[in-house]
Formats: structure tokens, C-alpha cells, sequence
């Protein structure tokens, strides 16, 4: 440290500070009672060296990669252990870009020793079960995208293979609601759909109902108002699933590990919420005034519902198909399903707007793509519930894979298509509409435009034809 606080060295020639790296990491390597300790330490000052470009000569940073490579190979438990203080809140505070450097690299390297099969014997229980704690301390405040990469590295190891040891710590940790229903829908893909998790759904269920009681805050002095605050805190407010897509998705997740004797109460939130979010989905459609402004803003928290309900039928088939054939809800679902062949409509034509009008950015044609795949996945569980029947739970989400684009044909055809598929049927006798209707309302009137073009020309090469025959 002495030696890194220097400021000759970065002028100096650096052997002293290569010799220095060099002799700390063959101390590590050693049998020390506190081996992890000095490990720790050791990574710590190679991590500093190898990111400080300007500071260190370029032998000095060779040195420090080295020595990495080397208590990597020596004793890997060590090196992930500081590796995952790194990225968790209780290290030291540090300028905000030197942290997300250290963060970054961090997390590099510990996909990398982990992937590394020259390592496996070293991965024992008792080493997989030493780093635990130290995995759990970073879970709950590890970024969206640190989550998901811990995740991917560390389910590769047997003691942690299901997912589960994340569910489980993120339900013991004090987050809020928003906190942790993003990170259960990030942790949701690495656990099997075999696995039963009854505390997730029992979790998730009195967060729903608002029965989940906040802390009592501490006592304070001072008569009418002391009394006030040292009275337990009242339950906080329930959570909207018709409009927190969020929520919505993590309930879904819920819904698959729910156990059998938990699956009705699951079912009968979802319902409960299905029947809030409809109205506001189903609205009158078929109106000559203009278009509305956007599409309806819960249309991802509804999928993530209706995908819930498939999940829960398979556990309580019997309770979710009564209750869903009840007569409103049917005619609401009915509706639902007319409103979203329109929806269907507005956001082709807006996706084929936006190719024929320039050249729009790669967020926008996602953004877009993802929108139709809402709608398509919708009309996929809207449907079979009109006839009273369940709809699959096999579906892929829509969060989870975007269907391509519909392809633009040519400037002028393709725009009476996209308007023609969006006007009003003036007083005409309209059809029930089908998934098979979507689609060919966007195809059918390019290929009529395209017919009768080719039947126009057709005629008149006819007509010439006629006319030079009658000269002759």
C-alpha cells in the first residue's frame, strides 16, 4: 500500500511495484489461517492496478493480471468472494465511475471462473456453501441487469441450480414492492415450472390484498402524537394488478410455483383483476369518430393475468372455468376480443406508417413488434374464453420474444391497405371477427389491389388486340 501511495511510481521504473504484486500473491498462495482474507485483499489491490490505465505502467498492470490469474487458479472461493463484494452496497464508497468500472469487471470475471471447467473440482459443497452468504448480501440490491447475469453464472452450480436460493432471498429481504417484484420477474425464467414455491405465492397474495402489515415505527415523545406513532402500522395499500404490468408478471411467476392448496386463492385475485382491467380494454370500437389517441396502457398486465389464469387451470380447472363462464364476463370478453382485432389494426397500420415515412429507429420498431405481439398474444387467450374454454398456457410472452414486423410492400398500395383495414364499415353487416380476420385484413386488400391492377391491364391489351384484328 505503501508502495501504491508512491508518487514516483508511476514516473519510476516499476520492478519495485512488479516485485511487490508479485511476492503478495505467492503469500496468498500459501496455507494461512486467514487465506480468504489476504485472497481478498490481494484482488482488490490487481483489480486497482489493472483498471487505472493512466497511473500504472504497463508492466504493472501485466503483473496484476497475472497475479489474478494465478489466485484464480489457486483458490477461486476467494477471489468470487471479492468479486461479490465488489458489487454489493457494503463496500466502500468510491467516485461513481470508478465503481461502475470495478462492478463491470467484477462481473466479467465471474462469469468467466465459473464457466471454467478446470475449476469444477474445486467447486465442493463446502466451498458453494461458504459464498452463499456473501451471493445473498448482493441479490437484493444488485442492479436489474447484475441480477440477471448472477443469475445466469451461478445457477450453473449444483447447490444453486433451481433458482430457488434467489426466490428465497429475495422474499427474506426488506424490499419494496416495486424492488421486488422486478426482481422476482428476473429471477422467474431460471426456475423450473416444476418447482412448488408456496411462500412466493403466499408472499405475493397479501401483498395483493393488502394484508401484509409495514413495520411499526419507533417511538417518540410527546403526548397525543407519541401515542399516535407507537402504534403498529396499519397494512399497507393493496396492489393493482390491472395496471401494474410489473406486479402482473411477478403474480404470473407466483401463479406457476403456487401449490395445489393455494391455487383457488391465486385464481380468484386473478379473476378479480381480469374483471378490473376488461372495462377499460373493451371499449365501443366500431364508431366513425377518429382513432384514439394510443393504444391502452395495461395491455402487457392483462397478458401476464389471462397467462396466470391458463398457469392456475391446470392446478383448479374446474373453479377457473366456472367462474369464468359466468355470463358478464363472458360478454366482456367478447367485447375485449372485438376491441383488440381493432387494436390489432391500429398498430399494423402504425408499424407500417412508421417504414413508409422514413427510417425509423431500431426502440421504435421494437417497441412496435412488441405491441403487436401483445395484441396477437391477447386475442390467443381472449378467444377460447368466449366459447367457454381455457386458453394454452404454452404461450411465449410477450416480453420474452417480439414477433417480427408485418413486411411493407409497395409506397402506394401498402398505404390503402393500412387505411382501408382501419375504416369504418358505414351501417355494412359486420361479421364476428376471428384471429384468422386480423391477418387478412392487413394482406387481403394489397392482394385485391394487386388483382385488379393486373385484371385492368389484362382488358386493355385485350381491347388493343381486338382493334388491330378489325383493321386488318
Amino acid at each position: 500500500i505503501r508502495i501504491l501511495g508512491d508518487e514516483n511510481e508511476t514516473t519510476a521504473p516499476p520492478k519495485r511495484l512488479v516485485t511487490a504484486i508479485e511476492a503478495f500473491v505467492a503469500l496468498c498462495k500459501g496455507t494461512a489461517a486467514k487465506q480468504d482474507d489476504l485472497v481478498r485483499v490481494a484482488v482488490d489491490l490487481c483489480v486497482i492496478i489493472v483498471l487505472n490505465n493512466e497511473g500504472f505502467s504497463q508492466a504493472a498492470r501485466d503483473a496484476a493480471e497475472g497475479g489474478l490469474k494465478q489466485l484464480t487458479a489457486a483458490c477461486p472461493v476467494g477471489v468470487v468472494k471479492k468479486y461479490l463484494h465488489l458489487l454489493s452496497d457494503e463496500r466502500e464508497k468510491d467516485e461513481d465511475d470508478q465503481l461502475e468500472r470495478e462492478r463491470a469487471f467484477a462481473l466479467a470475471r465471474l462469469q468467466a471462473l465459473v464457466a471454467d471447467r478446470t475449476h469444477l473440482d474445486q467447486w465442493t459443497e463446502e466451498a458453494q456453501t461458504s459464498i452463499q452468504s456473501f451471493l445473498a448480501s448482493v441479490i437484493s440490491t444488485a442492479q436489474k441487469d447484475e441480477l440477471k447475469a448472477l443469475c445466469q453464472i451461478f445457477t450453473k452450480l449444483s447447490s444453486l441450480g433451481d433458482g430457488t436460493f434467489f426466490v428465497d432471498k429475495l422474499l427474506k429481504a426488506k424490499l419494496d414492492n416495486a424492488r421486488l417484484f422486478e426482481a422476482l420477474v428476473v429471477v422467474a425464467p431460471f426456475v423450473p415450472r416444476t418447482v412448488t414455491h408456496a411462500a412466493l405465492a403466499e408472499k405475493l397474495l397479501s401483498l395483493v390484498a393488502g394484508t401484509e402489515a409495514a413495520p411499526a415505527p419507533a417511538p417518540k415523545k410527546g403526548g397525543k402524537k407519541a401515542a399516535a406513532a407507537a402504534a403498529p402500522a396499519a397494512a399497507a395499500d393493496g396492489v393493482d394488478l390491472a395496471s401494474d404490468a410489473t406486479a402482473a408478471v411477478a403474480f404470473l411467476f407466483a401463479a406457476r410455483t403456487a401449490s395445489a392448496e393455494l391455487a383457488e386463492k391465486v385464481a380468484s385475485t386473478l379473476i378479480a383483476a381480469l374483471e378490473k382491467a376488461l372495462p377499460a380494454l373493451a371499449e365501443e370500437t366500431d364508431s366513425t369518430d377518429a382513432a384514439p389517441e394510443g393504444l391502452p396502457e395495461n395491455l402487457t398486465a392483462v397478458e401476464a393475468i389471462l397467462l396466470g389464469l391458463a398457469t392456475i387451470a391446470a392446478k383448479n380447472a374446474a373453479y377457473v372455468t366456472e367462474k369464468l363462464s359466468a355470463d358478464t364476463i363472458v360478454a366482456q370478453l367478447n367485447q375485449t376480443y372485438k376491441a383488440i382485432g381493432y387494436y390489432k389494426k391500429l398498430a399494423v397500420y402504425a408499424a407500417k406508417k412508421q417504414q413508409l415515412d422514413g427510417t425509423p429507429s431500431t426502440q421504435d420498431l421494437n417497441e412496435s413488434a412488441v405491441t403487436i405481439t401483445v395484441l396477437t398474444n391477447l386475442a390467443a387467450l381472449v378467444g377460447p374464453l368466449t366459447t367457454k374454454h381455457l386458453p394454452s398456457a404454452t404461450l411465449v410472452p410477450s416480453w420474452e420474444k417480439s414477433a417480427p414486423l408485418p413486411r411493407v410492400a409497395g409506397k402506394k398500395s401498402a398505404r390503402e391497405s393500412i387505411l382501408s383495414s382501419i375504416l369504418p364499415t358505414n351501417g355494412k353487416a359486420e361479421h364476428k371477427a376471428t384471429p384468422r380476420d386480423d391477418l387478412l385484413a392487413t394482406t387481403l386488400p394489397v392482394k385485391k389491389a394487386r388483382a385488379e391492377e393486373k385484371g385492368s391491364n389484362n382488358r386493355n391489351h385485350n381491347g388493343n388486340q381486338s382493334r388491330k384484328q378489325s383493321h386488318s
